[in-house]
């Protein structure tokens, strides 16, 4: 029940019991401690080692407990520790099986994909034959590493070995296509499936959803919602919340609020990313009116607050130059405990594209009283702002405190800065900045070089320098 449970002292507990009363001791008892060892949060690498050793001191040094000591070292992210022991079975003249592999495998796959595919290699050259897991997880890490054709590679090698893939295989399949943002490869891999005698999961179809979502397909999402109905599953929140994401991506809120209605009407309960999706479908077309509307239909509900609701509320207030709102809705979510350095960074924005740099200053006080770090995020709006204001002088103070606090420019940084020089004609300063991003490693691109052309002061000392005159 401990090992079942991931209660290591539960385990351990009845082990001395077992000891005390002189109940003999097998291979099942250290199996399910190093079990419990592999579940628990509390049990370290040191824990597998102690109960491993003790395994092999009453004769347990077993195929099985091996493979349990195996998957515990690569549950707990000792990738080395667990590609170690396989050595020294290796070394030892026993031989692996696919399971041990596998294991080894899966864990390699999270830090170094090449090198799992090299120790697949291996175990083939062994003339070990792999099992379904070995499969699942290379299909699954190269679909993580938006590599659809590797992934669709090491399915094709898996059915020649005459192995059947199932719903897992496709899924991860369905998913690499997503992920690069290919919905008819998606949707041909479900049909694949379906002639291969695999039948489509809700998983299958909340994948195609959310990759509708992250794009903003949402007529192709709604598609997708019926086939999925007519196949005979049944949407669930990720579902409904991916369609509302899609719909929100081009900014149909009406269609965002239809499924919201139908997913309700249909015994499921919103959770707080139903509502931010709603806010976010009519924050796209600046309808800052219905945002507010669903942000307090959010608190009404007594779904739990986080900062991702305040963040599109107060973000949405920036198209309009909302200050009053976007500082009442900060104010609401200081109250409810919640806090997070985006949120200070969207009404940092609301400010400086507003122009009341004072109101930003104090923000970004506050922010850093906070003891939280901006971003260049944070400070590209700030000079954004600072250049709409013309105050070369405030933008330059707080590009001594980017450096000051080692925050990373980037071209947009540039780009603002030599906005501001070029209006004022400060060749010089300008020089001086191109030099001293080109040498923190930004390097100008188009977007720059149309600020610079036609600025022929300028480009007459830039020229003179390339030239070394």
């Amino acid at each position: 029940r401990g090992s079942a449970k991931g209660d290591f002292k539960a385990a351990t507990d009845a082990y001395a019991l077992m000891v005390e009363t002189d109940v003999p001791l097998n291979e099942k008892t250290f199996g399910k401690i190093l079990l419990a060892c592999n579940t628990s949060k509390e049990t370290t690498v040191d824990h597998i080692h102690s109960w491993e050793q003790k395994a092999k001191e009453h004769g347990f040094q077993t195929p099985i407990i091996e493979g349990i000591v195996l998957h515990a070292l690569a549950v707990k992210d000792s990738v080395e520790a667990a590609e170690g022991r396989l050595r020294e079975i290796i070394k030892s003249g026993r031989k692996p099986n696919a399971v041990m592999y596998a294991t080894v495998i899966y864990a390699r796959a999270k830090h170094n994909l090449r090198a799992a595919e090299e120790l697949f290699d291996e175990m083939i050259a062994q003339g070990i034959e792999p099992d379904n897991y070995c499969y699942t997880t290379l299909i699954h890490a190269n679909a993580e590493a938006m590599q659809p054709e590797r992934a669709e590679s090491w399915l094709k090698d898996m059915i020649s070995r005459g192995l059947t893939p199932d719903a897992v295989h496709y899924n991860s399949m369905i998913h690499a296509c997503a992920l690069n943002g290919d919905f008819n490869a998606s949707v041909e891999w479900v049909k694949f499936m379906i002639r291969a005698g695999a039948q489509p999961t809700v998983i299958t179809y909340n994948t195609i959803l959310n990759s509708c979502a992250k794009s903003g397909q949402y007529e192709r999402a709604e598609q997708c919602l019926g086939q999925m109905i007519v196949s005979g599953l049944e949407p669930d929140l990720t579902s409904y919340n991916s369609l509302i994401d899609a719909c929100a991506g081009e900014g149909q809120g009406q269609r965002a609020e239809h499924w919201y209605e139908e997913m309700v009407l249909v015994g499921i309960a919103p959770n707080i990313y139903s509502f931010v999706g709603l806010m976010k479908a009519y924050a796209k077309v600046g309808h800052l009116a219905k945002v507010e509307f669903w942000m307090r239909e959010l608190k009404k509900s007594g779904t739990p607050l986080n900062y991702v609701a305040y963040l599109v509320m107060i973000s949405a207030c920036r198209k309009g130059g909302q200050t009053t709102t976007a500082q009442q809705w900060f104010d609401d979510m200081k109250k409810e405990g919640v806090t997070h350095p985006k949120v200070y960074t969207a009404l940092i924005q609301v400010y400086a594209f507003s122009k009341d740099l004072e109101n930003m200053d104090k923000v970004f006080m506050e922010l850093r009283a906070n003891n939280f770090i901006p971003d260049t995020y944070t400070f590209n709006g700030i000079i954004q702002g600072c250049r709409m204001a013309n105050d070369l002088k405030r933008a330059e103070l707080y590009v001594q405190k980017m450096d000051k606090l080692r925050v990373t420019k980037n071209e947009m940084t540039l780009r603002e800065m030599l906005k501001m020089y070029r209006k004022r004609s400060s060749v010089g300063k300008a020089r001086i900045w191109l030099d001293k991003l080109e040498k923190e490693g930004v390097k100008p691109t188009a977007k720059t070089e149309a600020i610079l052309a036609g600025w022929d002061p300028f480009n007459a000392v830039h020229n003179g320098r390339v030239s070394g005159k």
